[in-house]
């Protein structure tokens, strides 16, 4: 080491380290007898040089990795509480999931401290679009309260949605839900 450089050994690509080891145990293994040789093409396992898949890293990734969606967020609900999302998903089936005229709004989800809560919200799902499918994002907490992202996805279009909840005795309720924009695919 000389000033301020050091001499740093390189590390040898993943790709060429897999490749060795695999051209190591194919040299070991003993093969049978092939029952019509030549019937089948040759292949050399020495001279083989396909890429390895750009995927290949994430295997030795100690944790795990979810999907996520480029605009919305990690679909990672490990750390929602059971009862919170059962609750939620109830809840979403009745009012989002149904054609427009038969959803509803079950107030046994909300605080039934805002007692105005169910009006407002059946006036603003009954105004969104036709729901195929729910996205439930990874959730922040705030001391007691949920914070958790909601995707009400349709055909070309969806909706995202912030939903607020707490616990109330063994279950969890919604306190708010934030309605962001509409946005068309």
């Amino acid at each position: 080491m000389t000033g301020c450089t050091r001499n740093v050994s390189k590390i040898a690509p993943v790709d060429t380290v897999l490749r060795n080891q695999a051209r190591s145990i194919a040299g070991q293994l003993e093969w049978a007898e092939e029952l019509d040789s030549a019937g089948l093409p040759q292949k050399n396992i020495q001279n083989n040089s396909l890429p390895l898949p750009d995927a290949l890293p994430a295997i030795n990734c100690p944790a795990p990795v979810f999907p996520s969606l480029n605009d919305f967020a990690v679909l990672d609900t490990r750390s929602l509480d059971p009862a919170a999302y059962q609750a939620l998903t109830t809840f979403f089936a009745q009012a989002a999931l149904k054609q427009i005229e038969k959803r509803k709004i079950n107030a046994d989800f909300l605080d039934d401290r805002f007692v105005f809560l169910p009006f407002l919200l059946e006036n603003s799902f009954k105004n969104i679009h036709e729901v195929k499918k729910i996205y439930y994002a990874k959730p922040s907490f705030i001391e007691d309260t949920l914070q958790i992202p909601v995707r009400l996805q349709g055909e070309n279009v969806h909706t995202d949605l912030q939903v607020f909840m707490h616990p109330k005795g063994r279950s969890w309720v919604i306190e708010q839900i934030y309605f962001g924009d509409q946005t068309n695919e």
